[in-house]
């Protein structure tokens, strides 16, 4: 009688350039994302019945005693920003049904004297996208709205350049954003930090709001 061997794999999800793989985490077995946001009874942790591939999601859930508006939860990972300072981070969400919150997906880090800080702001119900500007305002750059489904999974890239401190392309499922004249957030101050790919959920009502991430991968260009 044979024995057989297999191995779980992954395929990269597309991207417009690809170079070396700085991380890429399908929650197969340690957490190795930092929580962050209200306190309470909140869920941050690994969920073995949700993952759009092999074995588990990340889940983050904001606290449902004492709810309220503005309720946020954050997973965070520190990484290496690479010599060429170009970066892509990819990730497959999944949202919960429909209700006012805010998603947010981001690349940032501090060099001591400034703040690099790219960040994708998704509205649920009203569909709209925006970008985080060189003064820290909101702007939405599709129209029409790009409405997403709710409990299905859904793929966000989002493509920096540090050099310039410009978007280069956001990619949302088959939409694809050219945002390479588009500058981003980059205050003065702050300790010096290392690359941090970062979701950041945050409710628009007083209850208790979910989403789901899995193949979080960042890719240096």
């Amino acid at each position: 009688m044979g024995l057989e061997y297999f191995r779980n794999s992954l395929v990269l999800p597309p991207a417009f350039t690809l170079g070396p793989v700085i991380f890429i985490d399908d929650f197969s077995d340690l957490l190795k994302w930092t929580k962050g946001g209200t306190t309470g009874d909140f869920i941050f942790e690994l969920d073995p019945n949700t993952a759009y591939s092999d074995n588990n999601s990340l889940h983050l859930k904001t606290r449902a005693t004492s709810a309220a508006d503005s309720d946020t939860m954050k997973a965070s990972r520190e990484a290496m920003l690479f010599p060429s300072k170009l970066a892509t981070f990819i990730t497959h969400f999944k949202i919960g049904s429909s209700y006012p919150t805010f998603t947010y997906f981001s690349l940032w880090y501090c060099d001591g004297a400034n703040t690099f800080e790219a960040m994708i702001r998704y509205a649920d119900v009203a569909g709209t996208w925006a970008y985080k500007d060189i003064a820290g305002n909101y702007q939405t750059f599709y129209t029409p709205t790009i409405k997403l489904y709710h409990y299905a999974f859904h793929r966000l890239s989002l493509e920096v350049d540090f050099n310039t401190n410009k978007y280069r392309y956001i990619r949302i499922d088959d939409k694809v954003v050219d945002l390479t004249n588009k500058s981003f957030y980059n205050p003065a101050g702050f300790t010096a930090h290392d690359l941090t790919a970062q979701v950041d959920y945050i409710t628009g009502s007083a209850a208790a709001r979910e989403m789901w991430i899995d193949n979080p991968t960042l890719v240096a260009l």
